[in-house]
């Protein structure tokens, strides 16, 4: 259970400003989210893990405590498992919804993957083909959606993580403290990792309350209060 959690503050980086929620006052969760990333489709090897996520989320992006309008967004982050992709020489193709969209990928300085920044979300959300393109030689995957339809979708695990955490946030939140919502369907480069849902509370006093949601099960594997 540790580990699971260690991977999962290490994914909380920069994010925004502007008006957040009131302990006191707001009891719906939905109201409150700064993040919402519902959507992920995944492809992996002995060579690559390739990870296309979508949803949305505060532009600009920074983690106060406070809320502003959300956009559409999405990120293709490539991680190369044996060290094959050279930095600056990877670019890609990827088909959605039947369109194409190509260019070049940026390098990631927090873990040296390489990213690409889409800024809206796929009407067909099953499979991906994907081409990356790397010395001279190139890669073919088809990326799954990690959901199914049986699974939980975010409305149920932002139900579950307020149920989960509400108490203790009104215990440990103090008056006038405002906190933001981060809901994220998340991923790890460890094959024996499953993805699942992480639904993180973050105050304007550096409070953290978080829980891990597995999506098929529906139960709390993990919590931070």
């Amino acid at each position: 259970m540790n580990k699971i959690f260690c991977f999962m503050f290490s994914l909380l980086f920069c994010l925004l400003f502007f008006t957040g929620c009131e302990i006191a006052t707001s009891a719906k969760f939905n109201k409150c989210i700064s993040e919402n990333t519902f959507g992920l489709a995944s492809f992996s090897d002995e060579t690559f893990k390739v990870d296309y996520k979508w949803g949305k989320r505060e532009d600009p992006y920074l983690s106060d405590g406070k809320t502003s309008d959300l956009v559409d967004y999405g990120v293709i982050t490539v991680f190369s498992l044996k060290g094959k992709l050279k930095i600056h020489s990877a670019s890609f193709k990827i088909t959605i919804d039947d369109k194409l969209y190509e260019g070049d990928f940026l390098v990631n300085p927090y873990d040296a993957s390489f990213v690409i920044d889409l800024k809206f979300i796929p009407k067909q959300t099953t499979d991906f083909g994907i081409e990356i393109f790397n010395e001279n030689k190139s890669y073919k995957y088809n990326l799954k959606n990690v959901l199914s339809s049986e699974d939980a979708d975010y409305l149920e695990v932002i139900k579950i993580a307020q149920d989960t955490l509400q108490k203790v946030i009104k215990e440990k939140v103090t008056k006038g403290e405002t906190y933001e919502i981060y809901v994220r369907l998340i991923n790890s480069q460890s094959k024996d990792f499953k993805p699942c849902w992480y639904i993180s509370v973050y105050t304007t006093k550096n409070q953290l309350f978080a829980v891990a949601i597995d999506p098929k099960s529906k139960i709390v594997l993990a919590r931070k209060v």
